[in-house]
């Protein structure tokens, strides 16, 4: 459950224990990925952690090849292209995803505010549903945006598993009225864009008219009623 934007592992810990303990390490990153799992914040930061982990081993590796190089011992080639291979792309790789991620985020808590402020939706398990996330992972992501103060005036309620807003049930209304009411005008607005004038035939004279949507006109020749037609 999501507490703070610390790691539930910290890095300090993953690095020595890396240098001191090497095969430790990974039992360390197993774990705080599987804690992880569900904090979408934390997840992007362990891929950060670990493209600059490797970017920082393929440096250290990369100098050592180029002083023995500059001081004219024997080097092997091959060695250096592999640890472009196997060290820097996935590290190029890793921070590149944390970026996309990152970004995506940010866009999935405009999308949490829509949903819970424009549309009226409290509801964890359906904001899961119309988002295709796991359930948890969407509650610590609200609960993350709570905190930073990225929705205002609520609280998670535990036992009904919804966001709760004490303060603002009656604007959540005028907002849902002012949306609805919006719709309305967009789609009487495109309704008339898609009618034009039309030639109307006189039933008295049969004389020809050019009417406007919605216009009603007496014919200038015989005196009938003309109706622009539905």
């Amino acid at each position: 459950m999501f507490k703070s934007d610390r790691p539930k592992i910290d890095n300090a810990a993953i690095i020595a224990t890396f240098f001191l303990f090497f095969p430790a390490c990974f039992v360390l990153i197993i774990v705080r990925a599987v804690k992880h799992r569900d904090l979408s914040y934390q997840k992007i930061g362990d891929l950060i952690l670990y493209g600059k982990s490797l970017l920082i081993i393929f440096g250290l590796l990369s100098l050592s090849y180029f002083i023995q190089l500059f001081a004219g011992r024997d080097v092997v080639h091959a060695v250096f292209f592999v640890c472009c291979i196997i060290l820097l792309l996935p590290a190029l790789y890793l921070l590149w995803k944390a970026s996309h991620d990152e970004k995506q985020l940010q866009k999935r808590y405009e999308y949490y505010r829509h949903i819970a402020i424009s549309q009226g939706e409290t509801s964890i398990g359906v904001i899961s549903q119309i988002t295709k996330q796991r359930i948890l992972m969407v509650k610590n992501d609200l609960l993350r945006m709570i905190f930073h103060g990225l929705l205002e005036d609520c609280y998670i309620d535990e036992v009904s598993n919804h966001l709760v807003f004490p303060n603002r049930s009656s604007s959540h209304r005028s907002v849902r009225n002012e949306v609805a009411a919006a719709d309305d005008n967009r789609r009487v607005k495109v309704k008339e864009e898609k009618l034009s004038p039309k030639k109307v035939e006189c039933t008295g004279c049969g004389s020809i008219s050019t009417l406007q949507p919605g216009e009603s006109v007496f014919c200038s020749y015989c005196g009938a009623s003309m109706v622009y037609p539905k």
